[in-house]
């Protein structure tokens, strides 16, 4: 029988918060890039968006909530305890972490766009 170790003195390392938060700024970066590419809109249009107080409110609490989820989840990974129980729990809570991840980062780039040109659109 294996011996099973402490998982809440397990450390993660600490380039995995680093790739979390890349795999959503580079769906932004690839969106502003396209915009800008296509000369839909220009970097100086898209800044001028983005120094303003809703826009840069909204960016703070989405990436305040995204810290706080991932902390939440890797908290009930660590807590794992070796029981059948507790395997399931963490299994649940990587799952949920998995599709929630996925799914923000395929529609963060698209959505941010969307914002951009709307916002640019009123402007006009």
């Amino acid at each position: 029988m294996v011996e099973t170790q402490n998982f809440s003195e397990l450390k993660f390392p600490k380039r995995i918060p680093v790739y979390y938060a890349l795999l959503f700024a580079v769906t932004i970066l690839n969106a502003l890039l396209t915009l800008e590419f296509f000369k839909i809109i220009s970097f100086s249009e898209i800044f001028s968006t983005f120094i303003k107080p809703v826009p840069l409110l909204v960016a703070l609490l989405m990436a305040s909530l995204l810290t706080v989820f991932y902390k939440i989840s890797i908290k009930k990974i660590k807590a794992y305890d070796g029981s059948s129980e507790s395997a399931k729990k963490v299994n649940k809570t990587i799952k949920i972490l998995e599709l929630v991840t996925i799914a923000i980062a395929v529609l963060n780039g698209p959505f941010l766009g969307f914002l951009i040109l709307n916002l640019q659109r009123k402007r006009n």
